[in-house]
């Protein structure tokens, strides 16, 4: 359905879309689909500096350019995804042989396939299915999520981890937003920022409530997770998409002050 709205955009639709940016235009811009790369940031502060950088500014007009899609505001957490099985996920070992349930997204798999996990692409609609089968043994998504789908009943004690930060982001027709008065486009960039800084704050108190919850179910949240390690192990998967431009993994670095 969204890809379906983001064409109708392009062509030039009176449209707001909310949407995962790195997915807004694979084929035009593919290193947009970066920011939801493997641990690429350790802090909330990280990505908000990316987006306001440089590279950000010229990933923005590529899109504007090449696929006529305008970006209000990339501020938007959707949520922080999670590894959820019955043992606790410390280190890369841990991961190695997992069978594990994963989104049909090269990203994931790509990442999964780094960590030498047994990575199933099922669509989530079929996860708990296949964790109650034993098809897998550890699903991969939001803890909120999980709680929702009840996906969580197949198992004693499921322990998360933290690889991947999901955002989304309001995309319009640029020929649309150009057409607006200039008052009018600095009301709609203003008000989609500062309800990206509301909808982050949402998700970051959610998450917290989701955790409560879980944990008062018996849920073990592991939290002397190796994080170096994993970062390290992923990091190959920088250099696995072939669409991405050379050096990509060095510039956001770079635009992140690192």
């Amino acid at each position: 359905m969204t890809n379906d709205v983001l064409e109708q955009i392009k062509l030039g639709a009176d449209i707001i879309c909310i949407t995962n940016p790195g997915g807004a235009a694979p084929s035009e811009v593919p290193d947009l689909s970066v920011l939801d790369g493997p641990y690429l940031y350790d802090s909330l502060a990280d990505y908000r500096k990316l987006v306001k950088s440089d590279w950000f500014k010229s990933i923005e007009a590529q899109l504007e350019q090449k696929a006529g899609l305008k970006i209000l505001a990339a501020n938007w957490l959707f949520g922080v995804r999670h590894i959820l099985t019955d043992k606790p996920i410390r280190t890369p070992a841990d991961v190695k042989g997992l069978k594990i349930r994963i989104p049909p997204l090269e990203m994931w798999v790509e990442t999964f396939k780094a960590l030498d996990a047994n990575a199933q692409t099922i669509n989530f609609g079929e996860a708990y299915t296949a964790l109650s089968s034993g098809v897998v043994d550890a699903v991969e998504s939001p803890a909120g999520i999980d709680l929702r789908g009840e996906v969580l009943g197949g198992q004693e004690d499921p322990v998360p981890d933290r690889p991947l930060h999901h955002w989304i982001a309001p995309v319009m027709s640029v020929k649309v937003f150009n057409a607006l008065s200039p008052d009018d486009q600095k009301i709609l960039l203003e008000e989609a920022e500062t309800a990206g800084e509301i909808i982050t704050a949402l998700t970051l108190d959610r998450e917290q409530g989701f955790r409560e919850k879980l944990e008062a179910n018996g849920v073990t949240f592991v939290t002397d997770v190796d994080r170096k390690a994993l970062a390290e192990k992923t990091k190959v998967v920088y250099g696995q998409i072939k669409q991405w431009s050379p050096g990509l993994y060095d510039k956001v670095q770079a635009a992140m002050g690192k």
